[in-house]
């Protein structure tokens, strides 16, 4: 089987991240773990059960900061967003995440928009007479909303990063409590249930048989790591 060829019941979005992370070997990704979230028969249910869910950042064309294109004219753009959102980030090492690069990022975004913002208010109403300078007015006031829908997008993955609690020994548990805080970002409209972060954590580690991870192990991580944080 050569990187690219998935079994026909992969959608197509996920066949295509799973190409676009093979030919570009991003560092956070092994190949091994990509080529086996592509093609193992387990993932077959996960993908079915994902592609009923309702997508996040609906009405949205963002997800910039992991290279997503999308399709304006697809009704399935935001929904393929999603799924290939999620499958990169469950081949993904375990939390590379650099928090501090996410929290400058979002402000350089925010201090962006706010500075076209002020350039665009500098002019004023009453000065914007000309066809042309109306036209340079608005698309000001359209770059900021991008900027700014930009910097809310890594402010949200700020806030969703489990950060230091998500860096023990148990590295299972870790993969599946942060699993499920991204199906929290992807779908957010959907209850992800446990069953199915359990067999993309057992197909990521490889596990099977009596290694295999259960529901019931990720029940028991996802309540204690609620109670948690709940305590702090």
């Amino acid at each position: 089987m050569t990187p690219v060829e998935c079994p026909d019941w992969v959608p197509d979005a996920v066949r295509e991240e799973a190409k676009e992370l093979l030919e570009h070997g991003l560092m956070d990704h092994e190949p091994a773990i990509v080529l086996r979230m592509a093609t193992a028969p387990e993932m077959r249910a996960v993908w079915r059960r994902l592609e009923k869910c309702s997508p996040g950042r609906g009405g949205d064309p963002d997800w910039p900061e992991l290279g997503i294109p999308r399709s304006a004219n697809s009704p399935d753009s935001d929904r393929d967003a999603a799924l290939r959102y999620f499958f990169r980030i469950a081949c993904r090492d375990l939390w590379p995440l650099d928090l501090g690069r996410l929290a400058t990022e979002a402000e350089q975004y925010r201090r962006l928009a706010d500075e076209l913002r002020e350039a665009a208010a500098s002019w004023g109403w009453e000065k914007v007479e000309d066809p042309e300078d109306d036209e340079e007015w608005e698309a000001l006031l359209a770059a900021a909303e991008v900027l700014e829908g930009k910097a809310i997008t890594f402010a949200t993955r700020l806030l969703c990063a489990p950060g230091e609690r998500l860096r023990g020994q148990n590295r299972e548990r870790d993969y599946a409590v942060r699993l499920a805080d991204e199906c929290v970002f992807a779908f957010p409209d959907d209850q992800i249930p446990s069953s199915l972060i359990a067999t993309v954590t057992s197909v990521y580690f490889n596990r099977t048989d009596h290694t295999r991870v259960t529901h019931k192990h990720v029940q028991h991580w996802l309540k204690a790591d609620a109670k948690q944080q709940s305590g702090k």
